[in-house]
């Protein structure tokens, strides 16, 4: 999925104005560069009406020595692409949220079999239908990904030769809470999860839920939880599978500290390790400590029927950088891979930090896209590999993020390993995970920006990837190079050009590609 704003604690606004230590002038003369590009964004976002729609359109020509991405007898092409989106924002009422989608029709010159349409679309809208209690969050996500993580992995643009498909997210959660006489607060909640893709079949997945949870209404050092949780999914050409848990827990605040402790333990209900419904005692601990605004450690374990889970993150936020490291073990019921358990995109990492600019997340959203807009970035750089799974599956994963940002450069850094594994090793579908026990995949990328006036930038961005099996034929590598020269030539009028090459080695196709991609772009 793409990248979603998160609320964000008011305690972390913070005057951008304010102290920033620096070893030298030349320093804090840049930062204060920075914080002014900040301001100049920021007021642009504020001046924004509560309700906008913004129509796009852009036109782009690319020139491939590769277009069949063949390892002999390569055939050059000329692909016209006519980009249509919307943009919609909506900050205050009963409904807030945001909606971005594009239509792109693909024009060959000398293939016209592979003409072909993509969609596009990341949104998020939260509703409160019954003031302080009625509240339901909507998420969809369209995107081009790959099928398997044994095949080239689709570009920036969304095309990856036959290894690409379309992949559909829904997501809807509906919430009711209250209190019982202001000492017992109550949280009704369900979930409805909805995965598919175009070709239909591998990666087709759905999930519900309902859970109840009960607590203490008022802050206390020592508090109590209570939560029953009913889980069902299933997948085309798997099996369902089903949980049903019952939960008691207690958390100690120690405030002196800044630390939450937190443990709890019950009994679980489930037939995904097993053809008939067993039960088991399941359990965990977590701990979060927050000694400052922009400092946030989280651990998090869990005993399941399936195998441990775990969680610790660490996050440290300076004025003018994020820096992230996450180490996770999670169980998936999403027949798509795509970025789980990541810790970010390019986007993520810069949302997280402008939190001591911004704390809406719905025009923090705003001003990190124009920021990113204003540097030629990718908001969707970094993204972690992906491939479409037919069953439930146990994903471990270790990613470090780094981000930072000058009067007129940039730097993203992303380095992460992950393998995936069968959860629900009784199913009998077909995917990626049929032959071979586990994947493991090791992902780097870099970007980096320039803005050489402030009408034009140039980017450059590295990405390395490395997909392995447990046979010999299951296992490629992918380089990509991307250098761009973007300027914009009025207040909603840019153009762009890109150099790209592309290295894939494999012993079954490997292949390379060289592309020159011209772009320009409207905004109404």
């Amino acid at each position: 999925m793409s990248s979603q704003p998160r609320p964000c604690d008011r305690r972390t606004k913070t005057a951008t104005s304010g102290r920033i230590d620096a070893p030298g002038a030349g320093a804090r003369v840049g930062r204060a560069g920075a914080v002014a590009l900040t301001a100049s964004l920021l007021a642009t976002a504020h001046a924004a009406p509560s309700l906008q729609i913004e129509p796009t359109l852009s036109v782009s020509q690319t020139l491939t020595d590769n277009v069949a991405l063949a390892a002999t007898g390569k055939t050059s092409d000329a692909i016209s692409r006519i980009d249509a989106g919307l943009a919609l924002r909506s900050r205050s009422g009963m409904v807030q949220g945001r909606l971005d989608y594009t239509l792109s029709e693909l024009f060959y010159a000398r293939q016209s079999d592979r003409n072909t349409h993509l969609n596009r679309l990341n949104a998020q809208f939260d509703a409160e239908l019954v003031e302080r209690q009625g509240f339901v969050n909507v998420s969809a996500s369209v995107a081009q990904q790959a099928a398997s993580a044994f095949a080239a992995q689709p570009g920036s643009d969304g095309v990856g030769g036959a290894n690409a498909t379309e992949v559909r997210n829904l997501r809807i959660a509906p919430r009711w809470q209250g209190q019982f006489a202001g000492a017992v607060s109550y949280v009704l909640s369900g979930n409805y999860n909805l995965s598919s893709t175009r070709d239909g079949g591998q990666g087709d997945a759905r999930s519900s839920g309902l859970s109840l949870h009960l607590g203490n209404a008022r802050s206390a050092a020592l508090g109590w939880t209570l939560d029953a949780i009913h889980q069902h999914s299933a997948y085309a050409g798997g099996r369902g599978t089903d949980s049903d848990r019952l939960l008691g827990g207690v958390n100690l605040q120690l405030r002196a500290l800044d630390l939450q402790l937190s443990a709890q333990g019950g009994y679980e209900r489930s037939n995904l390790v097993t053809t008939d419904t067993q039960g088991s005692s399941t359990w965990g601990a977590g701990a979060v400590w927050s000694p400052s605004p922009r400092t946030r450690v989280v651990g998090q374990v869990e005993h399941r029927p399936f195998g441990d889970t775990h969680l610790l993150s660490a996050e440290y936020r300076t004025p003018l950088t994020v820096w992230k490291l996450t180490d996770s073990r999670q169980l998936s019921t999403s027949g798509n891979q795509l970025g789980s358990g990541r810790a970010g995109t390019v986007f993520d990492l810069f949302f997280a930090q402008f939190a001591s600019v911004e704390p809406d997340p719905i025009r923090r959203a705003e001003l990190v896209n124009a920021f990113l807009q204003s540097y030629g970035i990718d908001p969707r750089a970094g993204l972690a590999p992906g491939f479409l799974s037919s069953a439930a599956t146990v994903q471990d994963r270790l990613e470090l993020s780094v981000a930072a940002r000058g009067v007129r450069s940039s730097a993203v850094l992303t380095a992460s390993r992950g393998s995936t594994r069968r959860a629900d090793t009784l199913s009998a579908a077909s995917d990626d995970l049929s032959g071979s026990s586990r994947i493991r995949a090791d992902n780097l990328s870099l970007n980096l920006s320039h803005r050489l006036t402030p009408q034009a930038s140039l980017n450059l961005s590295c990405g390395w990837l490395d997909s392995r099996g447990d046979q010999a034929l299951q296992s490629n590598r992918q380089r990509s190079v991307l250098l761009t020269y973007s300027e914009r030539l009025a207040r909603n009028a840019s153009w762009g050009l890109t150099l790209r090459r592309t290295l894939y080695e494999t012993s079954l196709v490997p292949y390379a590609e060289s592309a020159l991609i011209g772009t320009f772009a409207l905004r109404f």
